[in-house]
Parts: structure tokens; sequence; C-alpha cells
């Protein structure tokens, strides 16, 4: 008779839901789920964070950071995983944080509609008054929801673009003959 002998996991290994298989890879595409495996790869077993930076997952599947970006966004879209961007203490943009959630149809229903409840209008959000001024008015629980690091960084950002935008302008005032 034969035996039959089972599988023990391994240390130094991961596990990904059959679902990601079953369900998500005609959606999301072979680089999709490549991606996805990368992420599970470096998660944390309990909470499913991971801090893998773009570069790193590029060089891990051979694929260009462009087409990394736009995988991740495709998981993203699916609500298989969350994006959050970090800053450093001096506020330049270091490797976002990634959370995989659980991909199963029930959960990812339930996200989609929390998600849908959060950017509907709500009553007496946002309501100008053209007697008061702009910073009076009430803002919605998503606009709420921002963190003050994603703010502050969005606002460096914008102060970076405006010095190097200044810097092209000036550079084109100068005569091209002298």
């Amino acid at each position: 008779m034969a035996r039959i002998t089972k599988i023990q996991p391994r240390p130094n290994s991961f596990r990904v839901d059959n679902i990601i298989i079953d369900e998500y890879s005609e959606k999301i595409g072979a680089i999709g789920v490549a991606i996805y495996n990368v992420l599970s790869r470096h998660a944390d077993r309990e909470t499913g964070i991971c801090y893998p930076s773009i570069r790193l997952i590029a060089r891990k599947l051979a694929l260009g950071r462009t087409t990394v970006k736009k995988y991740l966004r495709i998981l993203l879209n699916h609500s298989l995983i969350a994006i959050s961007s970090r800053l450093s203490d001096e506020g330049d943009p270091t490797s976002n944080l990634y959370m995989l959630l659980d991909p199963s149809p029930e959960k990812v229903a339930l996200r989609r509609r929390q998600l849908e409840a959060l950017l509907r209008p709500q009553e007496d959000t946002f309501k100008l008054d053209p007697a008061s001024d702009i910073t009076d008015c009430k803002f919605s629980v998503a606009q709420r929801l921002r963190s003050s690091a994603q703010i502050e960084g969005d606002r460096i950002r914008r102060e970076g673009a405006l010095r190097k935008m200044r810097g092209t302008l000036s550079q084109r005032r100068t005569p091209i003959c002298g």
C-alpha cells in the first residue's frame, strides 16, 4: 500500500491564499500574481504589513519600475492590498507601506461598501457661505482621514516642484545671444 506523506511547513517559506490564483489570476495577470507573491514573501505573518521598495520588487522579478507601479495599482484597485506612502524624518519619501488584505470575496465586498460610504457626500459637508472664509468650511470624512504626514509630504513635494519650475523658467530667461 502506498504511503502518503504530509507536507510540513518549512522555515523561511510563505503561503499565498488559493483565492489569489483561483479568483484573481485572470483579473490581475501573471505579473500581478508575481508582485503579490513578492509582497507576501516580505509581509509580516500576523499583520500582513511589508515595506519593500519598488526598486526591490522590480529587481526580484526582472521588471521595470513603471510595470511594478502599474500592477501595484491593479492590486490596489482589486482591494487585495492597501498602500500608504511613508516619509523619512527629514520629510523625504521612502518606501511605501503595503498591507495584504483578506482576498475572500466577502471581505473585498465589505471593504468596497465601506469605501463607498466614506466617499458618498454626507449632509452638511463642504458648504461654502459666500460671506465666510474658505477655511471655515466643513470637510468630508474622507478629507479628514488624511494624516498630517501625508499633508506635510504633499506640501514638501509641491514646494520642490515649484522650485524646480522656477529654476527652469529662470534658465529660459537668459539671453541666447550675448
